[in-house]
């Protein structure tokens, strides 16, 4: 299972996730919504008004690329502190 990214062409922020997350883990899902107008319909229904939103690997959201990078830091800190 991967991360999942809803993101845009010329979004930095997704670029910003996306790279992230390739270093950290195993990368990520793509989903853009240009090429998927679906999703602008989604995310209108839950609310989201931006890009990059983001999913962890069990589906849980996340949000955006600060949120993403504040959740690893708790992610990581918690699975440290469980050894």
């Amino acid at each position: 299972m991967s991360f999942t990214i809803i993101s845009q062409a010329g979004c930095r922020y997704c670029r910003m996730a996306l790279v992230h997350l390739q270093i950290t883990d195993r990368g990520a899902k793509v989903y853009d919504i240009d090429d998927r107008p679906w999703l602008k319909t989604l995310m209108g229904q839950a609310g989201l008004k931006s890009v990059p939103q983001i999913y962890s690997p069990q589906g849980d959201h996340i949000g955006g690329f600060d949120e993403l990078v504040e959740w690893k830091g708790y992610s990581q800190a918690g699975a440290r502190s469980s050894k």
